[in-house]
């Protein structure tokens, strides 16, 4: 947990409706989110010249991308990894890191910046059962 200060938190919700159900799983932590995270790792993440490290919604989106990490180490599969499943599965996926939001549904991008601050990085994937 390099960027969460090892406080980390996951929930998994099981709803069940007579048509059917959905589960939820969402794991989280009160780190220093993923904004943050990769601005750390500027450097690493082969901007081109005079582009800047991207900020809110855009730093979660750039975090989808294969490769991208905020670790110092090779890595960055994980969240890239969850959206394809995701995908794969028709689900939901939100993911909401300090001031921002991404949620995609059916292929479909929604951001959103300017949130509440909430400290670290929420993920939440939705399918259905």
């Amino acid at each position: 947990m390099t960027h969460s200060r090892d406080r980390g938190f996951a929930l998994i919700q099981h709803h069940k409706r007579q048509s059917g159900g959905r589960v939820s799983i969402s794991v989280g932590d009160l780190g220093i989110g993923i904004e943050a995270s990769l601005r750390v790792q500027g450097a690493r993440l082969l901007l081109a010249e005079n582009e800047a490290v991207p900020t809110g919604s855009d730093a979660i989106l750039r975090a989808l991308e294969l490769g991208v990490t905020g670790r110092g180490e090779v890595g960055g599969v994980g969240l890239h990894r969850v959206r394809a499943i995701v995908d794969d599965w028709q689900g939901t996926l939100v993911i909401r890191s300090c001031q921002s939001r991404v949620q995609i549904v059916a292929g479909e991008v929604r951001t959103r910046n300017g949130l509440a601050k909430v400290p670290g990085t929420q993920v939440t994937i939705t399918v259905r059962k």
